[in-house]
């Protein structure tokens, strides 16, 4: 059980529903010592600097959350989440799922980095440029005196990312979809290959 102080003048705490992110196979398996939670409780409307939440209702216990403003951007049909970049530098694959993805209906690509090669980011930083990727850095997990969890977190957090990303892009997003960069949407016929094809598969599956 998780707690969220709401009010940082006037301590009201609230219960906060946490829900594990990992489920089916890989929940049952268990094979990664750590594993993503979701914590979702109600805030004053007023909270835009800062909150805490913790597993006791103890507020020197807590950790401090600073929340993300919202990104204002127009309505897409769909939005293509990425998985996070590790050492990344196959640029030549970034392109071709890139411009697949945008010539077969995508609008917006969300990239998560951590790290990648100079080549790679100067591609990013200019599809970003021209409003076609947003750019978002992936941090590390901190690293504890007695373990190091990046290691020891599945996928090295590709569904903490894709979390991420869908309540990042949710307020202005018709369809999401989750995808590594390698990864690519197309029609079982190439010949119907078209604009706008993938939200057209989408929106009869």
């Amino acid at each position: 059980m998780s707690f969220c102080e709401r009010d940082i003048t006037i301590v009201t705490v609230s219960h906060a529903t946490v829900q594990r992110i990992h489920r089916g196979k890989r929940a049952s398996s268990d094979i990664c010592s750590w594993a993503g939670h979701i914590a979702e409780c109600e805030l004053e409307v007023h909270t835009f600097k800062e909150f805490r939440i913790g597993t006791t209702p103890e507020v020197e216990d807590a950790m401090i959350i600073t929340p993300e403003q919202p990104l204002r951007e127009p309505r897409h049909d769909l939005v293509v989440c990425m998985a996070p970049m590790y050492i990344y530098t196959d640029w030549e694959t970034l392109l071709v799922g890139i411009e697949t993805w945008l010539a077969l209906g995508a609008t917006k690509i969300v990239v998560p980095i951590q790290s990648a090669s100079t080549s790679t980011y100067k591609i990013l930083k200019e599809y970003e440029k021209i409003g076609l990727v947003i750019i978002r850095t992936w941090p590390k997990w901190p690293i504890l005196s007695d373990s190091n969890p990046n290691g020891l977190v599945l996928s090295r957090g590709i569904e903490e990312s894709h979390v991420n990303c869908l309540f990042f892009a949710k307020p202005w997003a018709n369809m999401i979809v989750f995808s590594d960069i390698d990864d690519l949407l197309l029609p079982t016929d190439p010949m119907s290959a078209r604009p706008g094809i993938n939200v057209e598969i989408l929106k009869v599956g």
